[in-house]
């Protein structure tokens, strides 16, 4: 299991992170069509369903676990930065 701490690590502080990538990441304010298509565009080549992941309720720390795993061990395509926007569209959702 993930550690929560670890989990929580910010974009700056993650080796993963490429600078050149998190211009595409939409704003706090971006509409939820935009944030459903962020999503869409990470959930490229994954076997969920964007409703799959819009119908589960989970805190910010299950989500970076959930996520984290995705990242480590699945290879999901983004970056901490991503994966820390997305956490906080779908725990505000």
């Amino acid at each position: 299991m993930t550690d929560f701490k670890d989990s929580t690590r910010s974009a700056a502080e993650d080796p993963r992170k490429d600078p050149e990538t998190t211009e595409t990441i939409p704003s706090a304010d971006a509409s939820e069509e935009i944030m459903l298509a962020f999503l869409v565009e990470k959930l490229k080549g994954s076997h969920h369903h964007t409703q799959f992941i819009l119908s589960r309720a989970k805190t910010r720390e299950e989500w970076c676990e959930t996520m984290d795993r995705m990242i480590d061990e699945y290879g999901a395509n983004m970056t901490i930065a991503e994966r820390d926007r997305l956490i906080d569209w779908l725990i505000a959702r």
